[in-house]
């Protein structure tokens, strides 16, 4: 059970170990430029926070157990006469304990900080950029954050929407504590990513029928979860759901899981986190049936198999 709270970073000896696994990320990649982890340095330097500015600090916990943490600072622009003043929240990185990492967190922590930055009348979330750090570059482009600069923003100034068009939300519930959540890769992406939730080893030209630990709740009866392969497996690798495209609908429940087959002749094997395919959802049609003794008449009539030409 993973859940979000605020706290005061000075109340929270957790900081110290989490401080310091996020500091030593910088240490290894720049020793030239960043010095050995100091406690007392980091613990002070949270303490002053509520005093330099307005701003949160949000503490997530698995199952009780401290699994990461942020901080947010409101900057206090400048006033203007003529021009209405950017009230930017500067988001001072997310920090998740290593034991905890691949589990969704930081984005759970990123999206609780967003809805309340947002809350709270800000214009957007800024973060600086460690260029040697990509793995957390891809983390906030797939967030929906785009550089500028030397920093990435999130723009959360409310988007006009659509004339009757509701927020739509897909419900998931991991089934295995370890499973990944379905992700998109980027802001433009359609589907999300299904991850392996086991290790298994595909046979050539054998099927395996691979979990993934979690159930969704579509909802909608206008909607169904279309599960395709993922390009780059297929491609690459010959790997690919043998149903070609597979159908959740709206009322279903339990766990996902995808029929892999392996095209090639050698043997392929998933790991646990492994991207294995992606859930598109889209609308569906699902008139009522009608029986009738007589089909209206086309041109094309009943010609089929080709008779269009190759």
């Amino acid at each position: 059970m993973q859940s979000i709270r605020e706290i005061q970073p000075s109340d929270e000896p957790v900081f110290a170990e989490l401080l310091r696994q996020v500091h030593q990320l910088h240490v290894d990649a720049r020793p030239d430029v960043y010095r050995a982890f100091d406690p007392n340095i980091a613990r002070e330097a949270f303490q002053e926070l509520p005093e330099q500015s307005k701003g949160f600090t949000l503490l997530a916990e698995e199952d009780g157990e401290p699994a990461g943490f942020c901080a947010v600072i409101y900057k206090v622009p400048l006033e203007h006469p003529l021009v209405r003043p950017r009230r930017v929240a500067v988001l001072d990185d997310i920090c998740v304990d290593q034991r905890f990492q691949g589990r969704g967190i930081g984005r759970l922590l990123l999206e609780e900080a967003r809805k309340r930055a947002a809350s709270d009348g800000m214009d957007c979330l800024e973060l600086m950029v460690w260029d040697f750090n990509q793995r957390a570059i891809r983390f906030y482009e797939r967030a929906g954050m785009r550089p500028r600069s030397y920093t990435m923003e999130l723009d959360l100034r409310e988007k006009p929407s659509a004339p009757g068009r509701e927020e739509q939300v897909l419900q998931v519930k991991r089934l295995d504590p370890a499973a990944r959540l379905p992700q998109r890769a980027t802001a433009g992406s359609a589907g999300y990513d299904l991850c392996a939730n086991e290790g298994v080893v595909i046979q050539p030209h054998q099927v395996a029928r691979v979990k993934t630990g979690i159930a969704v709740a579509i909802g909608d009866p206008g909607l169904a979860g279309f599960v395709y392969a993922r390009s780059g497996l297929a491609s690459r690798h010959g790997i690919a759901p043998i149903n070609c495209v597979g159908v959740i609908d709206s009322d279903y429940r339990g766990e996902l899981q995808v029929p892999l087959t392996n095209h090639s002749d050698t043997p392929f094997e998933i790991q646990p986190g492994d991207r294995i395919a992606q859930l598109v959802l889209a609308p569906v049609c699902t008139p009522e049936l009608r029986e009738v003794p007589e089909l209206d008449s086309t041109a094309r009539g009943t010609g089929g198999f080709g008779s269009t030409g190759l």
